[in-house]
This record gives C-alpha cells, structure tokens and sequence, in this order.
C-alpha cells in the first residue's frame, strides 16, 4: 500500500506545482484515502494509485477533463474512472 502512496504522490507532484506543506497535507488525506481503500478489500496497486490520484484531484477542483482540454473519448474515461472511484467510495461508506 505504501508504494502506491508514493507513486500516487510522485505522480500528482508532478502535475501540481504546490509548496511542501500542501504536499504534506495532500499525502496525509490521499494515506487515509487509500488505507480505507485497502483495508475494505482493494489490494490491486494500480487501482488504488488510480483512485488516489482521482481523490486528489477531485479535492484541488482539477478533475473536469473538459476544463482540463480533454473532450471525446479521453474525456470520457477520465470522468468514468472518476466516477468509478467515487462509485466505491460510497459503497465502502467514505
């Protein structure tokens, strides 16, 4: 779960130009984020860094694909696997 942690955080570091202390803020929400996640039964690495992502960027207001310049297909999933996310975020009771 860790490396997923870490890979979720290098990946949104990358796209997000933030001071240290709002990364430190953003890994603390995303760990609480993802153990819940991995505790409720979610072990595939990828989905969890998937999700992570996506809660990350749903918490700074930048996962609309269209506002981001994605429309079409692209858009789509981006907002799919958004959806998806959310969808077992409710059914874990998140």
């Amino acid at each position: 779960m860790e490396a997923a942690i870490d890979r979720i955080m290098q990946t949104y570091d990358l796209l997000m130009n933030r001071r240290a202390a709002a990364s430190t803020e953003a890994r603390a929400r995303v760990t609480e984020y993802v153990t819940t996640l991995f505790e409720a039964g979610e072990k595939d690495m990828d989905r969890l860094t998937v999700c992570g992502l996506t809660y990350l960027r749903e918490l700074d207001g930048s996962n609309d694909p269209v506002r981001a310049g994605f429309t079409g297909a692209i858009g789509a999933s981006a907002h799919l696997r958004a959806q998806l996310c959310a969808i077992r975020a409710q059914n874990l009771g998140m």
